[in-house]
């Protein structure tokens, strides 16, 4: 996967015009380079993908769905659609080793966020190619991580590699509004609780020279502390008053 984006693709957050107002618009550099077949597969995947508008406030992942099995059956791996509510489907894929018991997990969404087409310069659901990059919304959030994670399968395949875990690729709904309905009601499935996952890689960005790894961030773990003692007074030096207490627990 790190070959393929160092060779193929550089991260952009652009700025288009629309009359006088700056739109900001996602898109993907494609430096082609000649006889770079799967690098031209994994951009025409990319652009399929994106072409599909799972777009909030009402996505449809049917399309979506249907094109990600298609994907897995060419790539040789098991995959199943697990009904989490409602119109809100997730897609399992595995690659197997055999008698594995533990499990790596790639996973991406399939939602993006709204768009306001008068803001827009080109399609958003075009996935035009303009100046070497494609332009489309969900390129960088976060459809071409989902691409670049088959991909990065298909090339280890071909090398005839034999991964020591498993490898399951979720696609989930609904992460862009908070997951409530998508991977909140996964996680609690016997379908991937018998994972037993030990490593996940999670949302990212494409990027041209690092595959950048973050500990897992924003997960507040609360924790109270009750801190007895006087209250305190400007006018007297009081002995192991509370918010001395308080002070020092923290500290």
């Amino acid at each position: 996967m790190s070959e393929w984006l160092r060779r193929v693709t550089r991260n952009h957050l652009g700025s288009a015009r629309t009359g006088s107002n700056p739109v900001g618009v996602a898109c993907f550099s494609v430096q082609q380079k000649p006889g770079f077949f799967m690098d031209q597969l994994a951009i025409s995947k990319l652009q399929a993908y994106v072409q599909i508008p799972t777009v909030h406030p009402d996505p449809d992942y049917g399309p979506a769905v249907e094109f990600l099995i298609d994907y897995a059956k060419e790539l040789g791996l098991s995959a199943q659609v697990i009904a989490l509510a409602e119109g809100k489907p997730a897609v399992l894929m595995e690659w197997s080793c055999g008698n594995c018991q533990e499990t790596i997990l790639l996973n991406s969404h399939m939602d993006v966020v709204p768009v306001e087409r008068s803001e827009w310069t080109v399609d958003p659901f075009a996935a035009s190619i303009k100046d070497g990059f494609i332009y489309g919304r969900g390129v960088q959030d976060m459809k071409s991580i989902g691409i670049s994670y088959l991909e990065a399968i298909r090339r280890l395949q071909q090398r005839g590699f034999t991964p020591r875990r498993r490898i399951v690729l979720s696609f989930v709904p609904d992460e862009e509004i908070g997951a409530v309905k998508g991977m909140q009601i996964l996680i609690k499935r016997p379908e991937f609780q018998r994972l037993q996952v030990s490593l996940a890689l999670d949302e990212g960005y494409a990027n041209p020279e690092w595959i950048l790894v973050h500990a897992q961030e924003r997960a507040p773990n609360w924790l109270e502390v009750e801190c007895r003692g006087p209250t305190g007074h400007g006018s007297l030096l009081l002995k192991n008053t509370a918010m001395e207490k308080a002070v020092f627990a923290s500290s």
